[in-house]
């Protein structure tokens, strides 16, 4: 029996579709690549942040619904099915490297990561280049297909990164005969040529936005003729990044079965696309509807995108637009046509019965979560929760404490006002820095008041009065030891802004109030 070809795969952090000149700018080496492999003008991420867009590419789903939030995510590792143990139960032999220390342990057993003594490590391109030859020359396995996956940084020097890997594979005897994928995770904001004004404009993070500099991405694919007579295709109908190992299974005839609680497989094999050129294959890719957020569900912040290649819905914390594609531009639709609100409600629908299957195996995580915290041991209490976090979270533990308990979801003026009634009060914390909870748990600490507060995870937490200015100051002074004072206190002032900013979004999200 035939061995199975070699798999390779470059994943390039925060790399957008547009060209421009910035880390973040489209690498030159997709479309150096681009002109003799497998093309894609049209890669749509589903998450604009790596933890999430990852967590999705490596599933088949939608990220938004996989997680109640990133705190069971990285508490918890990765524990779900995925398409590294179809390739492992397969016969191949999984070995990996990731550029930065969150990411390599929170998949390190999926993706058999290879750890390294110095765990705050931030690799650069040619540190990144030697853990690939490593990989290679090291941990590679004569007797199995090998699958390589390297998760690189962005680099002012990206291009080289991909170059020198693709001329060691060449070298090597190992590209021709072997599938190799560079892609990117998700895009980044677009700063343009005056960045700090642009900056300004954008004052978020980078994964808070699902616009198409954040949303559209890329993606190369070189296929060895033992699986595909097609050498070259420019492909510009639209793909998700998790479609790409379905495909690549597809390819291979691994198994692509893959069981994650009642959440339904949304990854699609774009297989056909690259060997037909049949109509009906096309107009079905270009009407298949993507889903994009920048948050979990039990999170705030979050915006959620619905798009195909003609349209694009966006919900946002206070409002839901429509808007038509066209020339990589969202054109906002104030006064739709008939075909544009038939369109509208089909995006809709579609909205509502992806969120409704979120919902479904998250509250089964939530379940999880609640039963093993000691929320679950309570019984006989006058509770009352505080009426800020999320609505979802809130509306769920008050059913569940009202079981042995009595109950009121309380603002912090009738906490204030009624706080006697109660044997204490519950905080559901949805930020580490404690925004809009300083207030009432200051009067609560001088009035005497009993408190509990909880994380998200629901495991019990300690209030940190100054830890906004402690995060600020550890990712100033602690993380960038090397910056000079001025640029320390530049990056002070910016991070200050971000919080800030970030304090009064959180303030006039809805996500955080049970309507009561």
């Amino acid at each position: 029996m035939k061995k199975q070809p070699n798999v390779f795969c470059v994943l390039v952090d925060g790399n957008r579709a547009k060209p421009g000149k910035d880390m973040h700018s489209r690498l030159k080496a997709f479309d150096t690549l681009g002109k003799e492999n497998i093309s894609f003008k049209e890669v749509i991420t589903s998450a604009s942040s790596t933890l999430m867009s990852f967590a999705g590419i490596i599933t088949g789903r939608f990220a938004y619904g996989l997680f109640p939030c990133f705190f069971d995510f990285s508490n918890h590792r990765f524990k779900e099915d995925n398409y590294f143990r179809r390739f492992k139960k397969a016969g191949y032999n999984v070995q990996s490297q990731v550029f930065y220390n969150t990411n390599r342990l929170y998949f390190q057993d999926e993706i058999n990561a290879r750890q390294i003594k110095d765990r705050t490590k931030w690799f650069n391109h040619d540190e990144m280049f030697e853990e690939f030859k490593f990989l290679v020359n090291n941990n590679w396995d004569k007797k199995k297909p090998n699958f390589i996956f390297c998760h690189a940084g962005f680099y002012e020097n990206g291009d080289k990164l991909v170059s020198d890997i693709v001329n060691f594979l060449k070298d090597k005897r190992l590209y021709d005969d072997s599938i190799f994928i560079l892609s990117s995770d998700h895009g980044y904001i677009d700063y343009g040529k005056f960045h700090y004004l642009g900056w300004l404009l954008h004052p978020k993070v980078h994964s808070l936005y699902v616009d198409e500099d954040t949303l559209k991405t890329n993606l190369v694919i070189h296929l060895p003729k033992s699986i595909s007579n097609i050498k070259h295709k420019v492909i510009n109908n639209p793909v998700c990044v998790i479609d790409i190992f379905e495909t690549v299974l597809d390819y291979l005839n691994i198994n692509r079965n893959i069981k994650i609680g009642n959440i339904p497989k949304r990854a699609i094999s774009f297989k056909d696309l690259i060997e037909k050129n049949d109509q009906k294959i096309i107009k079905k890719a270009n009407n298949r509807l993507i889903r994009s957020d920048t948050r979990y569900l039990l999170q705030n912040y979050n915006q959620t995108s619905i798009r195909n290649k003609f349209y694009k819905l966006i919900r946002g914390e206070k409002r839901t637009n429509f808007y038509k594609l066209k020339k990589g531009k969202e054109i906002h639709i104030k006064h739709p046509s008939l075909y544009e609100k038939k369109q509208y409600k089909k995006f809709k629908n579609f909205l509502r019965k992806v969120e409704k299957e979120s919902r479904g195996h998250i509250i089964t995580g939530i379940d999880y979560l609640y039963k093993r915290s000691k929320l679950s041991k309570l019984k006989n209490n006058k509770i009352g929760i505080y009426n800020f976090s999320n609505k979802i979270l809130i509306r769920y533990l008050k059913d569940k404490l009202s079981k042995n308990n009595k109950v009121r979801v309380l603002c912090a003026k009738k906490i204030k006002n009624k706080h006697q009634d109660f044997d204490f009060i519950l905080f559901v914390v949805n930020n580490s820095d404690f925004f809009h909870y300083i207030s009432i748990l200051e009067f609560c600490k001088k009035k005497g008041i009993k408190t509990l507060l909880f994380n998200l995870g629901l495991n019990e937490i300690k209030y940190g009065k100054y830890a906004f200015w402690n995060d600020i100051y550890n990712q100033v002074f602690v993380m960038n030891k090397t910056h000079s004072f001025i640029l320390k206190m530049a990056l002070l002032a910016i991070l200050t802004g971000i919080k800030i900013e970030s304090w009064i979004s959180l303030r006039s999200n809805k996500n955080c109030y049970l309507p009561v």
